[in-house]
Order: structure tokens, then C-alpha cells, then sequence
């Protein structure tokens, strides 16, 4: 049997060679690739951490004690990152530190601009090195009504916790994706179409009843033509006759100068069967559209015919069951959510009318639902109280109103008097690589928190 000798060549063992290669090559890229996106992911991890941890940091020591780290304490002891090589405070041109040396003392001086700018340098976490810069802001908020622009951040906030289920009460006339203002609207535009619609019948019911007639009679003999094998002349449709022009209906912006918006607010004080005092607040909206027929300037397009049918003036529609004869065990105070109704040119029509049979004392908070008080300052809302007795009311609101009514005091604002005074700020933390040129941002939080 003759031996087989020959070997594995050259050439076979380059070939093998490359195919390893070809193989490889993705394969290495992939590791590596892995590597890469796992430090990235840890290192996104770890600046996440450093910013929870710097976010939680200042949210807990507020803006002052904040501060206060910047200036009077050893970067080894710092509360904000124990584990940092420097720290700083970015000052504006023009403006000043937030802590500033009184006889020898440092102390915080407010911002005039009420921004605050904080670098912290080389935190270590995990196996990398991150810079975090801690910008904390005041929140302005819109003047009382009579005033203009922003005022600063010394707003005080109501103690929530004052305002327990049973002695207060959140009046919220709000629909789901809608409110009742809008189904009003809608109330009246089809009050509106209905009437049009019925002058329209009546001016061209004659030649509506002659063409039907027409076209019954049509029917008739195209289905006698039918059924005779289609024989002879068709019969020939009638041509509908020449009417009317079609009613034009009011729109929104034609309506709302028409109408007038009244929130009725009634508060009786009753005994149980057990011989418990008990408080019942039942609250319903009124809205009425003018009916008389004259002309309205102030109505684009607008005739002298009556807008709805006869005989029915005002027309109203009323809105309820947000707040349906609800019974409290001691009710002290009232939030009122109001959404107006008219621009701020015709506030006047407006109506919030309280009937209150308790006796006690009350609070009331008027809350407009704006975004801009100063839209208040051309009219107001007039408010109405009525009481049984001369019991105090006070009257918290953030708007300018009209009011008429013995022992009631309105406070333009929204706030007690000698309430602490709490400051509300923004403050966003964001994360860098750790090369002191803050120009990679790796991590970003954002908060709110308040001022003690």
C-alpha cells in the first residue's frame, strides 16, 4: 500500500488564515463595541448618581445652607460630594457672591437677578471623575391686579395642610376634556339653530309641501312606468323648487358678548339626628343670553331679529352637579376654581353670588384660572355675599373684583396675613465629564423646591 506523504502548502495554510481573519474581525468589532457601550452605560449610571445625589443635597438644605458650602467649608468635609477636588461659584458680571463678608462674617446676599451658578469639581464615582454645575433660580410670579410686570420671589404660599376634606371645600365647575363654559356655548348655538331653522321652514313651507307632493306623484308613476315593461315616454322628475337663502347661525365670538355667567354659592348650616352640627354647600352656574332682538354693537354682523324664539327672555341655561348639596362637619373655608367666561374687557358681566346661613366665620379663595392676572385689570368680576348674621368673611384672591356685602374683607392675595414666608426656586444639575471644561454634558436633572 503506497503512503500518502504530501503535506498541508503554503498557499492552503494562507488561505485558512484569511478565512480565521475574515471570521474574526466582525467578531473582535463587536466585543469591542460592547466594551465601549457598557462604559458608556456605567458611566451614564454613575454621573445619574451624582446628579440624584447633588439634587437631593441642595432640595434638603435650601438655598442659603446651599450657599453656605461654597464659602465655609474644607472641600473634604463638602455635604454636596465628599469626594470632589475644588468648588466654586460662577459670579455674574456686575453682580455679587451669594455670600459676601460682613464684619468678618460670611453671610448670604440675595441675587438682584435671582440666579445662583455653582461648579463642583472632580466627584469621584465609581472609576471615573465627573464636574457638576448647580444653577438654582427664582420663580417670578405676575403681580396683583392693578400692578405690571414681575415682582420678586417673596410670594407666600398657603399651608396646605390647613385645608383638611371636612372643613373645606373645592368648588371645581370642570368637565372631563371640557368645561361648562364650552357646553353653554354649545347650549346656545343650538338654541339658535333650532329657531333659525324653524323661520326657515315656515317662510318656504308652501313651496316644501307643493314639491313633495310633486315628488310623490313622481314616485308613483315611475313605478307604474316599471312595472308596464318600461313603455312609453319616462316619467320626468320634478326640479326642486327656488327657496329662501339658508339661515346663517351665530358663531362663539358672536355669543359670548350676549351672554352673562353667575355662579350661585349657598351654605346652610343644619343638625343631624343626632343632634351634630352639619354644614350643606350646594353651587350651580347660570348662564344667560340676551333676547330682546336690538341691535348689538359690539356684534360683528349682528341684525335687529332675535337671536332664539319668542317669548322666552333671557334664554338660560344652567350648569350643575359639581357640587351638589355636599355636607361637611365643619366647614371653614371655601376654594373657588373660576374660569371666566368673557374676555377681559367685559368681566363686568360676571356674577359670583354667596348666600351664607352659618353664622360662623368664613374663608373664601377665589382662584382665577389664568395664567396672567393683568388680563384683570380692564373689569372686574363682582362678587355678592350675603350672610345671616354679621359673621366675618375674608375673601383671598389673586384678582381684582367688585364686591357688595357687610363684614366681608377681600385680601388681594392668596395668603393669610403672617403666614412664613416661603420662596419657591428652580434648580437644575447637570453632569460632566470630569475635565474641569464643562462642555460635555453627561447627566441633567431639574426640580423645584421650597425656600424655608
Amino acid at each position: 500500500m503506497k503512503k500518502n506523504n504530501k503535506g498541508i502548502t503554503l498557499i492552503e495554510i494562507i488561505v485558512s488564515l484569511l478565512v480565521l481573519m475574515i471570521i474574526m474581525v466582525p467578531l473582535l468589532s463587536g466585543f469591542v463595541t460592547s466594551i465601549q457601550a457598557n462604559r458608556t452605560a456605567k458611566a451614564n449610571a454613575y454621573a445619574k448618581n451624582v446628579a440624584e445625589g447633588v439634587m437631593e443635597g441642595v432640595k434638603k438644605l435650601g438655598i442659603k445652607k446651599t450657599a453656605e458650602q461654597f464659602y465655609l467649608t474644607d472641600n473634604s468635609k463638602f455635604l454636596l460630594s465628599s469626594n470632589c477636588t475644588s468648588f466654586d461659584e460662577v459670579v455674574p458680571a456686575g453682580s455679587h457672591p451669594s455670600m459676601v463678608n460682613v464684619d468678618g462674617e460670611f453671610k448670604f446676599s440675595a441675587q438682584d437677578a435671582g440666579e445662583y451658578t455653582f461648579r463642583i469639581l472632580g466627584i469621584k464615582e465609581g472609576i471615573s471623575k465627573y464636574d457638576a454645575k448647580v444653577v438654582i433660580s427664582n420663580v417670578a410670579y405676575k403681580s396683583a391686579a392693578g400692578g405690571t410686570g414681575n415682582l420678586p420671589n417673596d410670594f407666600q404660599y398657603a399651608d396646605l395642610s390647613a385645608f383638611a376634606s371636612s372643613s373645606s371645600a373645592i368648588i371645581n365647575p370642570i368637565l372631563k376634556d371640557s368645561n361648562y363654559d364650552t357646553r353653554a356655548i354649545e347650549y346656545f348655538k343650538e338654541k339658535n339653530k333650532e329657531y333659525k331653522n324653524g323661520i326657515w321652514n315656515d317662510a318656504n313651507e308652501d313651496v316644501l309641501r307643493e314639491y313633495n307632493e310633486k315628488v310623490e306623484e313622481y314616485r308613483r308613476k315611475y313605478e307604474d312606468w316599471e312595472n308596464a315593461g318600461k313603455q312609453g315616454p319616462e316619467p320626468v322628475e320634478p326640479t326642486a323648487p327656488p327657496t329662501t337663502e339658508l339661515p346663517t347661525y351665530l358663531t362663539e365670538a358672536e355669543i359670548k358678548p350676549m351672554v352673562k355667567k353667575k355662579m350661585n354659592i349657598q351654605i346652610d348650616k343644619y343638625q343631624n339626628s343626632e343632634g351634630e352640627d352639619r354644614y350643606k354647600l350646594n353651587a350651580t352656574v347660570d348662564y344667560t343670553a340676551t333676547n330682546d332682538g336690538a341691535a348689538n354693537p359690539s356684534v360683528p354682523n349682528y341684525d335687529d331679529t332675535r337671536p332664539f324664539q319668542p317669548g322666552v327672555d333671557p334664554v338660560t341655561y344652567t350648569a350643575q352637579g359639581f357640587c351638589s348639596n355636599k355636607v361637611f362637619t365643619d366647614l371653614r373655608s371655601i376654594v373657588i376654581m373660576y374660569s371666566c367666561f368673557n374676555d377681559d374687557r367685559d368681566l363686568d358681566k360676571e356674577n359670583i353670588k354667596i348666600i351664607d346661613n352659618t353664622g360662623d366665620k368664613m374663608e373664601v379663595y377665589l382662584v382665577a384660572q389664568t395664567e396672567d392676572v393683568s388680563e384683570f385689570n380692564n373689569s372686574k368680576i363682582r362678587l355678592d355675599v350675603t350672610k345671616s348674621n354679621a359673621s366675618d368673611m375674608t375673601v383671598f384672591t389673586n384678582i381684582g373684583i367688585n364686591k357688595t356685602g357687610a363684614n366681608v374683607t377681600v385680601e388681594n392675595d392668596m395668603i393669610k396675613d403672617g403666614t412664613t414666608k416661603d420662596a419657591l426656586y428652580n434648580v437644575q444639575v447637570n453632569i460632566y465629564e470630569g475635565d474641569g471644561s464643562f462642555s460635555k454634558s453627561i447627566a441633567e436633572l431639574k426640580s423645584s423646591f421650597v425656600n424655608e
